[in-house]
């Protein structure tokens, strides 16, 4: 058996100070829940790369989605209907300061936030829902240490970003977009192609990436193609969106990392050996490869951390032994 690891989503403000989740597999048939792990790792690091990478809560579940705030508390959802958290990773005693939150009967698929007291996740219910292809999502909203249903889009939700608790935005696989104003949702309107990733830059700007390598431009005046990342030819070679410093910037886990081109518009490849399957873009670029957590504090200048750590960390281990 080869064994593989691979990071899959990052969220937090600099890329030597966030959390991120891994899974370690069978690499011939890929991540399965019940024959995998899961683990959520944080990287807490001076400039000077004095620092360490934090590995925790291993699980034979998926973790399915990540945030964290500016400060350091993090939300992690796992597909069996658990809310992993905790209030400041980067604190003295982090592992006496994680809290389990059990929804029964839900399956999650991912959690976003805007601050600890805006953190919403996206789920169906375990039991209704298991037939069907694209089960309408249900939003669920933190309320201190519970989650209570707010209203939903109408459709599944594969991706959710905002950037206030009265403008979030949403994607179903089959294109759909939705924003919520803080009490009802509107609908955006459809992209063509499946959607990847969703980035919010204002009140009435967001941009998509779709399959197998489009990306658009969304606002009320409708929605725009930007054009086509080069190269693209796979689902999911367009992974991810953002917009940072004024530049829109995009992540393929096969091509690399792209910036978009203030004079010709067009999408220019900057670090083909940083493959990007996931970014957060808040005080730096932070870029999830699937070893290492990459970024810029500047666009030019970028640095990683945390290179092969969980694979380093769970090396003498047979595949989900010894987790605890």
């Amino acid at each position: 058996m080869k064994i593989e690891v691979a990071n899959r989503r990052v969220s937090g403000p600099k890329n030597r100070r966030c959390a991120f989740i891994a899974n370690r597999f069978d690499s011939e048939f890929g991540f399965r829940p019940g024959d995998g792990e899961s683990w959520i790792g944080f990287n807490d690091y001076t400039l000077e790369f004095e620092g360490l990478t934090h590995v925790s809560s291993g699980t034979a579940a998926l973790y399915s989605g990540i945030w964290s705030t500016l400060e350091g508390s993090i939300y992690v959802t796992r597909h069996d209907g658990w809310i992993v958290r905790n209030s400041n990773v980067f604190g003295p005693d982090v592992q006496s300061t994680w809290q389990d939150d059990h929804l029964e009967d839900r399956t999650l698929w991912g959690v976003f936030g805007i601050d600890d007291e805006n953190v919403f996740v996206w789920c169906n219910d375990s039991k209704t829902d298991s037939q069907l292809v694209y089960p309408p999502s249900d939003i669920l909203r933190r309320a201190g240490n519970d989650w209570r249903p707010m209203p939903a889009p109408g459709f599944q939700v594969i991706a959710m970003h905002g950037n206030s608790p009265d403008n979030l935005w949403v994607a179903s696989p089959s294109g759909e977009i939705a924003r919520w104003n803080g009490t009802t949702w509107q609908n955006i309107g459809a992209v063509k192609g499946a959607v990847h990733s969703l980035w919010v830059a204002g009140s009435d700007e967001a941009y998509a990436t779709t399959s197998p390598g489009a990306v658009v431009h969304i606002s009320g005046a409708g929605i725009r193609l930007m054009g086509n990342l080069p190269g693209a030819a796979i689902p999911g070679d367009a992974a991810c969106v953002a917009k940072w410093q004024g530049n829109l910037w995009l992540g393929s886990p096969r091509l690399g990392l792209f910036r978009q081109a203030a004079e010709t518009q067009e999408f220019e490849c900057i670090k083909p050996n940083i493959l990007c399957v996931s970014m957060d873009a808040r005080e730096e670029l932070v870029l999830c490869a699937p070893n290492r957590i990459a970024g810029t504090a500047d666009g030019v200048e970028f640095r990683a951390y945390g290179n092969d750590c969980v694979q380093n960390i769970r090396a003498p281990h047979k595949l989900c032994q010894n987790m605890g």
